[in-house]
C-alpha cells in the first residue's frame, strides 16, 4: 500500500540536495489511499505539524507515509496521534531523527487502539527500552500486523524481547530491529519469539551479537520462509558469517532466501569469500550486501565471478578498500558472458579516496555495461529502504 509513497522518496530527495542549506523543503500530498509527507523540514518542526494539522484524513486515507527525517519529533508525533485517535489508519510509517520515549508511545497507543494496524514503521535516534515497552503494551492485543520495523539507537536486550513477545501471535511477514544494542541472549530469545511467524525479512541490526548469537539465530530462522536476512553491524567474524550462511543454506529457507546482509567489523576478504561461496547455492539470491569492512579489489573479482554463476542475482552491495580498472573490466566481461550484466545492480561504498577516485573515473563506462552502477554513502541505507519497498507491496 505504501509503494506509491515510496517511489517518490527519490525525486523529493534531489529536490533536497538542490535547495538552500536550511530551507524548509517538504511535501504533503494524498496518493491514492496514502497520506504522504516526505523531504527535509530542517528547522521547521512546527511548519510539519501544521501541514499535517491541516492535511486531508478523510475514510479513504488508509495509511501515513512520513519521511521527513533531520528535525521530526514529538510536536509531529503529537499532532500525528491526535489525528489517529480521530482516523484509524491499517499502516503508518514515520522516520523522524528526533521522536522521543513519550513520542513513540503517543503515537503506538493511537496507532494500536482498535487492533486494526497492520504496518508499524517507526524510526528515530531517542528511543529507549522505555519506549520500546510502551510500544510492546500497545502492540499487544493486535493480530492483524504483518509488518514490524523499529529503528532506534538506545534500547537493548529488554526492550528487543518486550516488543518480539508482543507481536509473536501476530501474522509478522517482516520483523526488522535496527540501531539497538542486542547481546547473543537478547539475539536469541527475540528469534525464539518469532520464528513461528510466516516470516519473508528477518533483520536484527547493529547490535553487540557476536559468532555465537548469529548462530543460534541462523539456526532458529533456517527453516522460516524468509526472503531477507540481516545480521548487520555486530561483531561476527570471518568463521561465524561463514556458519551463518552454511546453516541458512541447509535450511528451508535455501530456496526462498532473495537477499542476504551480513555487515560486520570483523569479516576479512577470506571470509567475504567464504560467504559468497556458500550463499550464492541459495537458488532464488538476487541481493548481496557485505558493508563494514574494506575488501580489497582481488576479493571484489572473487565475488563479482563468483556471482556471474548464479543467475537470478540482480544487486550486490559491497564495501572496497580498493579496486583497479583492469579488476573491474575482467569482472564485467564474465559478467557479460554470463548474460546477467544489464540485469545488475552494482553499488560500491568506498573506503579510500582512491577507490572513490577510480569509481568516479570510470562510473559512465562501468554504468553502461550494467543495469547500474552507483557509489553510495552507506550501505545499510540500502537495505533499509528496500525492507520499507518490500513492505509497501
Amino acid at each position: 500500500m505504501l509503494n506509491t509513497a515510496s517511489a517518490g522518496l527519490n525525486k523529493m530527495r534531489s529536490k533536497i540536495a538542490a535547495a538552500t542549506q536550511h530551507k524548509p523543503v517538504f511535501a504533503t500530498y494524498r496518493k491514492d489511499e496514502v497520506l504522504v509527507l516526505e523531504g527535509d523540514s530542517y528547522d521547521a518542526e512546527k511548519e510539519v505539524v501544521s501541514a499535517l494539522h491541516s492535511a486531508d484524513m478523510s475514510t479513504k486515507v488508509k495509511a501515513v507515509y512520513i519521511d521527513l527525517r533531520s528535525d521530526v519529533g514529538d510536536l509531529v508525533a503529537s499532532e500525528l496521534a491526535s489525528r489517529l485517535q480521530i482516523r484509524p489508519v491499517s499502516a503508518l510509517c514515520l522516520r523522524g531523527y528526533h521522536i522521543s520515549d513519550t513520542g513513540v508511545e503517543m503515537l503506538a497507543q493511537a496507532a494500536f487502539r482498535d487492533n486494526s494496524l497492520s504496518a508499524f514503521c517507526i524510526e528515530s535516534g531517542r528511543i529507549s527500552d522505555t519506549g520500546a515497552k510502551a510500544v510492546a503494551e500497545a502492540a499487544r492485543n493486535c493480530r492483524l500486523l504483518t509488518t514490524f520495523y523499529l529503528i532506534v539507537y538506545k534500547f537493548s536486550d529488554s526492550g528487543a524481547i518486550a516488543v518480539a513477545e508482543a507481536v509473536k501471535d501476530c501474522p509478522l511477514s517482516v520483523f526488522y530491529l535496527g540501531g539497538c544494542w542486542i547481546s547473543d541472549s537478547g539475539a536469541t530469545a527475540v528469534a525464539e519469539a518469532v520464528k513461528d511467524c510466516p516470516l519473508s525479512a528477518f533483520c536484527l541490526w547493529s547490535g553487540e551479537i557476536s559468532d555465537a548469537g548469529a548462530i543460534a539465530v541462523a539456526k532458529t530462522m533456517k527453516d522460516c520462509p524468509l526472503s531477507v536476512f540481516c545480521l548487520g553491524g555486530n561483531k561476527i567474524s570471518d568463521s561465524g558469517a561463514t556458519t551463518v550462511a552454511e546453516t541458512l543454506s541447509s535450511g528451508g529457507c535455501a530456496s526462498t532466501l532473495s537477499a542476504f546482509s551480513m555487515w560486520s567489523r570483523d569479516i576479512s576478504d577470506s571470509g567475504a569469500k567464504n560467504v559468497v561461496n556458500v550463499i550464492r547455492g541459495c537458488t532464488r539470491l538476487s541481493e548481496f550486501y557485505l558493508d563494514s569492512n574494506p575488501i580489497s579489489g582481488e576479493t571484489v573479482t572473487y565475488i563479482l565471478e563468483g556471482m556471474a554463476c548464479v543467475s537470478t542475482i540482480r544487486s550486490v552491495n559491497l564495501y572496497i578498500h580498493d579496486v583497479s580498472k583492469e579488476q573491474m573490466d575482467s569482472c564485467l566481461d564474465r559478467l557479460q558472458q554470463s548474460g546477467i550484466a544489464k540485469q545488475l545492480k552494482l553499488r560500491f561504498r568506498c573506503y579510500t579516496e582512491t577507490a572513490k577516485s577510480v569509481c568516479k573515473k570510470f562510473a559512465a563506462e562501468w554504468n553502461a555495461k550494467l543495469s547500474e552502477f552507483r557509489i553510495v554513502d552507506f550501505i545499510a541505507d540500502l537495505v533499509q529502504d528496500d525492507v520499507i519497498l518490500r513492505m509497501s507491496k
